[in-house]
């Protein structure tokens, strides 16, 4: 493991594509996600600190091209890899905001409704 998780990561589910430097695409599933790392379910088995770029569709502005996030395998499980986002471009940047602001902002809607029915 390379490192620790130093904050919460917010629950996603965005199909993605992990291209190894040498290996043939692999595809998974995102789960969580915070400024710096993601989780992705997926079969795919690189070594530790294995380099990549997590391609993400449909994110650039006004456009359906994909948005390429530099990242580092930190650990495996079983169920997935857990990246640690590398040093990134404004656009890249630009679009991680963008998915941290939507999926907190699912997550205080669902915790609203939660809340109403539970009072």
């Amino acid at each position: 493991m390379i490192k620790q998780r130093r904050t919460r990561r917010l629950p996603v589910k965005l199909p993605v594509q992990l291209r190894f430097s040498h290996d043939r695409p692999a595809y998974g599933i995102a789960r969580d996600l915070n400024h710096h790392g993601i989780f992705i379910e997926t079969d795919a088995r690189p070594g530790l600190a294995s380099p990549l770029d997590l391609y993400v569709p449909g994110l650039a502005p006004g456009t359906l091209k994909p948005i390429l996030f530099p990242a580092l395998v930190a650990h495996r499980t079983d169920a997935g890899l857990g990246l640690a986002f590398q040093p990134m471009d404004y656009s890249c940047a630009a679009a991680l905001e963008r998915l941290l602001a939507q999926s907190q902002s699912r997550r205080s809607q669902l915790l609203s409704l939660l809340a109403r029915l539970a009072g």
